[in-house]
C-alpha cells in the first residue's frame, strides 16, 4: 500500500524550540517506507533547522497566513486535497482550531498534543485570552481520537477525567545524532580551576534567567573562581545583560548566543541550571543529564519527573534566587556529589528516557489507531 500520510500542524517553523527539535528527530527516525511526514505551518521563511528537517525526510508546507480565518481556510483546503491519514496538532491554538479543521476535512485520525503548562503566558491579557481558549479546547478534545502529553504532570493539567483512557504520555527525546556529533567534535572545554554554571534555552520571561544572574551575584561573594555561561537568544537578552552590569557580575557571566547543538556547550559546564517559572517537559534537562551534569531545576511542570531530587540534582521553588544561590554554593563544595549526581543523571537519560522510545511509542500509537479505522 501507499505510505501513511502524517501531518503535524504547528504555528511556525521560524523559531527554534523543543517541538521543532522533536519533529526533526521524528523525520530522522520514523519508518520512511511506511510513513510520509509533513509539517503544516503558517510561517516558514527558510532556515538551518527547517532545512535539516527537510534533509531528514520531512516536508514543510505553509498553509494560510494573516487572519485566523485565512489560516483555517488555508489548512482546510490543503487537508482536503492531500487527504492525510493522520493529523497531529501541537499546542493551544492548533489543538483548538486545527483539530476541528481536520475533522471538517474528514481526516480519519486526529491527535492533539500538549507540551506546555496552561498558564505559560505572562499575567495579563495574553493569559486571559489563553484561559478562554482553554475552555473551548474541551470541545475540540471531544473530537480527537487521542491526546498526547509529554509528562504525567501535563496529563493531570490538560486531560479531562473522561479522556484519561485516550491520553498517552510520551516523554520527549533528545537527539542522539547531536550527542554523537558533539562527542566527535572538539567540544568547548571546561575552564581549569573554575566552577562553571550553565544555562541553555530561549532568553524569554518565563525562563527566569534573571534569577540565575541574581544568584550568581550571591555565589560570587563566596567564591570568585566562578563562571556562568548563558547560551541562547531571545527578547530578554538586552535586559539580562543590563541586569548583569547593574549587579556588577558581568565579569562572571558570558552570553554565548544561539547554538544549534546544546551538547557542544554542555561539555563546558560543571552544573546545569534551569530556573524557569513554568515548564512542560524540557528536553534540555535530558540533554544535560545525558552529558553527565547534575541539574538544579525549579519544581514546576514535568521537571520533577526528570530530575530526581538529591540523586541526579536538586529541585527548588521557582522565583527564589536565594534558594538557587544556596544550592549552587552547596554543590560547589562537593566534587564527589557533583560527580555522583551527574553519573546517575546520565544513567537515567540513557535508560528511563532513552531517545528511541519516543518514536517507537508514537509509531505504536499510530498503528493502533490505524487498525481501529481499518486503514491497515
Amino acid at each position: 500500500m501507499n505510505r501513511i500520510k502524517v501531518v503535524h500542524v504547528y504555528k511556525s517553523f521560524n523559531v527554534y524550540n523543543g517541538l521543532i527539535e522533536i519533529l526533526s528527530i521524528l523525520a530522522d527516525s520514523l519508518d520512511k517506507d511506511r510513513y510520509e511526514l509533513i509539517a503544516m505551518v503558517n510561517e516558514y521563511n527558510g532556515n538551518d533547522f527547517g532545512e535539516r528537517f527537510i534533509k531528514k525526510g520531512g516536508r514543510i508546507e505553509v498553509v494560510g497566513n494573516g487572519s485566523e480565518i485565512n489560516k483555517i481556510t488555508g489548512l482546510y483546503s490543503r487537508l482536503k486535497k492531500l487527504q492525510p491519514h493522520i493529523v497531529q496538532t501541537h499546542v493551544l491554538r492548533a489543538n483548538l482550531t486545527a483539530t476541528l479543521t481536520a475533522r471538517s476535512a474528514k481526516v480519519p485520525i486526529v491527535i492533539a498534543t500538549e507540551m506546555t503548562l496552561k498558564n505559560i503566558a505572562p499575567p495579563g491579557l495574553r493569559r486571559m485570552r489563553d484561559r478562554l481558549l482553554q475552555v473551548a479546547l474541551k470541545y475540540a478534545f471531544k473530537k480527537c481520537d487521542q491526546l498526547v502529553v509529554t509528562s504525567e504532570y501535563l496529563k493531570k493539567e490538560w486531560s479531562p477525567v473522561w479522556m484519561h483512557d485516550r491520553t498517552e504520555i510520551i516523554y520527549p527525546p533528545f537527539s542522539m545524532e547531536k550527542y554523537t556529533e558533539a562527542k566527535e567534535k572538539n567540544r568547548v572545554p571546561k575552564i581549569t580551576g573554575v566552577f562553571t554554571v550553565g544555562f541553555v534555552g530561549r532568553l524569554s520571561e518565563e525562563k527566569k534567567v534573571d534569577d540565575l544572574i541574581k544568584a550568581i551575584q550571591i555565589v560570587s561573594e563566596k567564591n570568585r573562581n566562578l563562571k556562568c555561561i548563558i547560551v541562547g537568544t531571545g527578547p530578554e537578552e538586552t535586559k539580562l545583560k543590563k541586569l548583569a552590569g547593574e549587579l556588577n557580575v558581568s565579569r562572571y557571566i558570558d552570553f554565548n548566543g544561539y547554538t544549534d547543538n546544546s551538547f557542544e556547550m554542555l561539555s563546558a559546564f560543571d552544573l546545569f541550571v534551569l530556573p524557569s517559572r513554568t515548564e512542560g517537559c524540557p528536553i534540555v534537562i535530558l540533554e544535560a543529564m545525558a552529558s553527565g551534569l547534575p541539574v538544579i531545576a525549579t519544581n514546576v511542570g514535568g521537571n520533577k519527573e526528570l530530575v530526581e531530587d538529591k540523586v541526579t540534582g536538586r529541585l527548588i521553588p521557582p522565583d527564589n534566587h536565594h534558594v538557587l544561590a544556596r544550592e549552587i554554593i552547596d554543590l560547589l563544595k562537593s566534587s564527589d556529589r557533583l560527580k555522583s549526581m551527574g553519573e546517575m543523571g546520565k544513567k537515567n537519560a540513557f535508560s528511563k528516557f532513552e531517545p528511541g522510545q519516543f518514536t517507537k511509542r508514537l509509531e505504536k500509537l499510530y498503528t493502533k489507531l490505524l487498525k481501529n479505522y481499518n486503514i491497515i
